[in-house]
């Protein structure tokens, strides 16, 4: 008997499938735990309450629903597939990696990489009021074209209190043609002028140092000082993250640990770190991976109370995306990959480069294993794969305890970057 189901049956009514059928030719196709979320499914249950019943995570729900809407789209034409699931619009798909020391690692990833490039579009922009201020004193505007020196006073003006005045005082000082201002322009009054106008621009600079280093500290925390954590909080931080919920309960074990073990810290501090770790992950949470980059931009952008200033900063994003690509593109780059390999662990460290960069660095990898007493305790093999790129791989056999496998993680990976950046 052929059932088949439209928007109309009340059974589908959290459920938007104008051509979802229950028939013999799409149940051959599933198996047992797809054709036990299907009914699920038209019976008008969401993902969270699926994965429940069913044992499963929301995450395996979602993967085997999507196979169940490519198997009927297949069998009944195009059109099956347009109205998914509701919750689906509404719910963003989690990509962060399921492993916690992974995803540890990807979050400072992700941080350093849109932190670079906000930050780099705000130094442009920065650069470009300058120059226009300058110009309005000196009317020059091969002046407003010196790289060097805007990007001296661009890093002046940036850093705060006495320091920062003087430095951009001795900026200032590398221009010739003070004696010969008309509106006699002191020195000391232009630092003044220049680092007023340009206080929004140091505030945004500090909110995305700010960010930086406090949301390092919990990552750091999780990496390096495990023995600090409660066998609660090790039940929560080190099992696998599948979901967006799941990352939740993990970003918050992970702040009340570190605030536990932080207590000599002042209490306003405590919060101030608090705030800004749970305000970064929230925002991967709400907004989506894809989206953390426009959540940082808004962020920043909220800082700079001219439109200007703000007109500038969007349009000088691209530059800084283009000058940042190219300098990764001028010089080689390493990305390591972690992979489990039977009973070994495998560290996959692939180089934009010659074989022979590889072959030293394998070389001088070795030699600074054995000047680390934890590394020489481990079983590991050290071999060089020269397909398209190359790569580097090390093996070892993981140790038993989660605190030495992490530090022997940090530890491999640090002697490789070394290793890279020494040729």
């Amino acid at each position: 008997m052929v059932q088949t189901l439209t928007p109309q049956d009340s059974a589908v009514r959290q459920i938007a499938l104008p051509a979802l059928r229950m028939d013999q030719k799409v149940l051959e196709r599933l198996t047992n735990r797809q054709r036990q979320i299907l009914a699920g499914l038209v019976d008008g249950k969401t993902s969270q309450e699926l994965a429940k019943e069913l044992g499963l995570s929301p995450s395996t729900i979602r993967h085997e629903s999507m196979r169940i809407y490519g198997i009927t789209e297949e069998l009944f034409g195009p059109g099956t597939r347009q109205d998914l699931v509701v919750e689906q619009s509404n719910e963003q798909i989690y990509e962060l990696p399921v492993q916690p020391v992974e995803l540890a690692g990807e979050l400072k990833n992700l941080l350093a990489r849109e932190t670079t490039k906000v930050s780099s579009a705000l130094t442009l922009a920065l650069q470009d009021r300058l120059g226009k201020t300058l110009f309005g004193w000196f009317e020059d505007k091969e002046m407003t074209s010196d790289l060097n020196l805007l990007r001296k006073l661009a890093n002046s003006v940036s850093s705060a209190g006495p320091t920062g005045a003087e430095r951009t005082k001795e900026a200032l000082d590398l221009v010739p043609q003070w004696d010969s201002l008309s509106s006699k322009l002191s020195r000391d009054n232009a630092v003044g002028i220049m680092r007023d106008e340009t206080s929004d621009f140091r505030k945004a600079k500090s909110y995305l140092n700010n960010q930086a280093k406090f949301v390092n500290a919990f990552l750091k925390f999780y990496l390096d000082d495990s023995n600090d954590l409660s066998s609660s909080e090790k039940q929560i931080l080190d099992r696998k993250v599948e979901s967006f919920a799941e990352f939740r309960a993990w970003s918050v074990a992970l702040s009340d640990a570190w605030m536990r073990a932080r207590p000599e810290m002042e209490q306003k501090n405590h919060k101030l770190y608090q705030s800004y770790w749970l305000r970064f992950t929230d925002a991967l949470i709400t907004k989506g991976l894809k989206q953390y980059s426009l959540e940082l931009v808004g962020n920043v952008e909220n800082y700079l109370s001219s439109e200007t200033d703000k007109q500038s900063f969007i349009q000088n994003l691209g530059r800084a995306e283009i000058y940042n690509r190219n300098a990764i593109i001028a010089k080689p780059t390493l990305q390591s990959t972690l992979k489990v390999e039977g009973d070994q662990i495998a560290i996959h460290a692939r180089v934009e480069a010659a074989g022979m960069k590889v072959l030293q660095m394998k070389e001088d990898f070795v030699f600074l294993c054995a000047q680390d007493a934890l590394l020489r305790k481990l079983e590991m093999e050290v071999d060089v794969l020269s397909e398209g790129d190359s790569t580097l791989i090390v093996r070892f056999t993981s140790p038993k305890e989660l605190v030495t496998y992490r530090r022997a993680i940090d530890s491999i990976n640090q002697k490789i970057k070394q290793a890279f950046e020494s040729n």
